[in-house]
C-alpha cells in the first residue's frame, strides 16, 4: 500500500483477478494482511471518508480503500478477511514512532473494513518471537505454520 509500491502491490491485486477470471476459479473467501511495510515510510496515512465517497488521494487509507473496492466490486460474493498479523510486542525493527505509525495505519484499516462489512480477524496474541524472521518483522516458515489452523478454521466457519 506504501507509495514506492503503491502501483506495484494494485497490480499485483489486479494481476491475481485477471488470473482468477482466466482461470474461471470461483472465489468465495479472500485473505488480506499488510500495513507492516508502509510503517518505514512517509507517505501520509490520509483518513477515509465514512460515507458512500470513495477516499482519494496519495494516501495509504486510499490504496486500502480502492483495493477493496475493486476486490468488492470484482468479487460481490466473496467473504473479505483483513488478518491483523503483526504482534508489536515481538517486532524488533519498529522504533517507537514506527509503531505509532502503524497503529494509526491499522485504526485507518478498520476503517474502511468496517465501511465495507469485510471480517476482521486479530491473530497477533499468536505471534511470538520466533515466529519472526532475523529481519524483525516478517514471518518465518514457523511463524506461517503456527498461524495455519486459525486462518483455516477461520476460513471454514466462513464457507
Amino acid at each position: 500500500m506504501y507509495s514506492s509500491a503503491e502501483n506495484n502491490i494494485k497490480n499485483q491485486v489486479n494481476n491475481a483477478i485477471s488470473y482468477l477470471s482466466q482461470s474461471n476459479i470461483e472465489v468465495d473467501c479472500i485473505l488480506l494482511d499488510g500495513g507492516g511495510n508502509d510503517a518505514y515510510f512517509d507517505t501520509p496515512i490520509g483518513t477515509v471518508n465514512q460515507g458512500d465517497e470513495i477516499t482519494t488521494g496519495d494516501t495509504i487509507a486510499a490504496s486500502f480503500e480502492d483495493i477493496i473496492y475493486t476486490l468488492k466490486t470484482t468479487y460481490p460474493n466473496a467473504k473479505i478477511v483483513y488478518l491483523q498479523l503483526l504482534n508489536l510486542d515481538v517486532v524488533t525493527d519498529f522504533s517507537e514512532p514506527q509503531k505509532q505509525r502503524y497503529e494509526e495505519i491499522i485504526e485507518q484499516i478498520q476503517l474502511v473494513i468496517q465501511k465495507y462489512g469485510l471480517e476482521y480477524y486479530d491473530l497477533s496474541s499468536y505471534v511470538q518471537a520466533e515466529h519472526i524472521q532475523a529481519d524483525g518483522l516478517h514471518f518465518n516458515e514457523t511463524g506461517h505454520n503456527a498461524l495455519i489452523p486459525y486462518i483455516a478454521a477461520k476460513i471454514d466457519s466462513l464457507i
